[in-house]
């Protein structure tokens, strides 16, 4: 079955014209004997993912109102967006086949994993939104994928964000007297796609926060803010909250006693 699924995937791309928009109208007549009358209802993941600098592998999943049991075989397509640099090499499309083992959720069978990478594009892609999209069939085993019933197709966007981080952050002091004034000091790194390295950034917006001892509930001192007037123990870390190119991050968590 892979084998024919593959070569059935790429003669599926050259009728769509491998465009995502071709993926609302993939359904086909439904002559299988023994296809399950259904259709996908989400894919997961969507939105925005932080990738780090060497690219991140991301496990897509489907859910379906299809019957526990239905075996389903399904193409997923990537476009570029336009005018951005890109490698031939970037996968704009993946198939893999899925069991349902649930009424709602496709499970893993075969590859089902592909890693997002910058190609060529580098920095350039960080925050672009790149169309994407599922097109599936039951699979019931026949010996040509015309013969058996195309799922609904589902899109969405994926947004890729260069993934930041937050190192080395500690405070002068682990113990002061009430009333004294504690500094801080951090990194806020963020993943270059071209050299592959994390890199220091001016992120502006860090926010420092802190958590009472007792409490589960984190609250800003502000941002950009380095000094603090303790009255009271607690936890203190950084956040930073990402913004249109970049994910966010948050710090590990420093203790300070106040006497």
């Amino acid at each position: 079955m892979f084998t024919r699924t593959a070569r059935a995937g790429l003669a599926v791309l050259a009728t769509l014209g491998a465009t995502v928009s071709a993926l609302a109208l993939a359904a086909g007549p439904a002559s299988a004997k023994t296809a399950a009358e259904c259709q996908i209802t989400g894919m997961y993941p969507s939105g925005k993912i932080a990738v780090g600098p060497n690219g991140k592998e991301v496990t897509f999943r489907m859910d379906s109102n299809c019957p526990a049991g239905s075996k389903i075989a399904w193409y997923y397509i990537a476009q570029y967006p336009p005018n951005v640099p890109h490698s031939s090499t970037f996968p704009l499309y993946m198939f893999a086949n899925y069991e349902v083992s649930t009424a709602s959720h496709f499970q893993v069978q075969r590859e089902g994993v592909f890693t997002l990478s910058s190609g060529l594009a580098g920095n350039e892609l960080a925050g672009v939104p790149i169309e994407g999209g599922v097109t599936a069939f039951v699979d019931t085993g026949a010996p040509d994928h015309q013969d058996e019933e195309y799922l609904e197709g589902f899109s969405s966007n994926l947004t890729l964000l260069r993934a930041t981080r937050i190192t080395g952050f500690t405070a002068d002091k682990s113990t002061v007297n009430s009333g004294e004034y504690i500094t801080f000091s951090g990194n806020t790194q963020r993943a270059n796609w071209e050299t592959h390295k994390w890199r220091t950034f001016d992120s502006h917006g860090d926010s420092l926060q802190f958590r009472p001892e007792g409490s589960n509930r984190w609250t800003s001192l502000g941002t950009d803010v380095t000094t603090h007037q303790a009255t009271v123990s607690g936890d203190y870390r950084m956040h930073y909250a990402g913004d249109d190119w970049s994910g966010s991050s948050v710090s590990k968590v420093v203790h300070v006693t106040v006497n």
